[in-house]
């Protein structure tokens, strides 16, 4: 299976993804993301002027994790690299993120002033396991 297609999987799975940033101190900084897939790049959504935000401004390269929370065992590991950040599209992106994961409008921080970042999948680091 292509890495592509492994991502396609984890999106279909509505889970929360794990993104680890580095702080300008150079510790790491991780927190739960939500995210869709959009030809092969990564997509999450985050308020402008936040920390992510700023580590991700300051320092292109994360770490991403999914996890099959039925399964831990199937699990992917990724290094990516920041390739796209727009607000144009971000609070389009928010109400789509929202209705996928919840159902409903988008109702939390940031709203109007937010961010999309697209990430390109570097490296996979982490062993991938089908689903069992």
């Amino acid at each position: 299976m292509d890495l592509e297609s492994k991502l396609k999987e984890f999106d279909e799975m509505k889970i929360v993804a794990l993104l680890a940033t580095i702080l300008p101190n150079g510790d790491p900084h991780l927190v739960p993301v939500w995210f869709n897939i959009d030809n092969g790049l990564i997509q999450i959504n985050t308020p402008a002027g936040n920390q992510k935000d700023s580590n991700l401004q300051r320092y292109s390269r994360v770490a991403i994790n999914f996890l099959d929370p039925s399964n831990y065992f199937h699990q992917l590991s990724l290094k990516g690299e920041v390739v796209e950040r727009n607000q144009e599209v971000a609070e389009e992106h928010i109400e789509f993120l929202a209705q996928k994961y919840t159902g409903a409008p988008y109702t939390g921080p940031g709203k109007g002033n937010r961010v999309m970042y697209r990430i390109k999948p570097v490296k996979s680091i982490g062993a991938y396991r089908p689903r069992r």
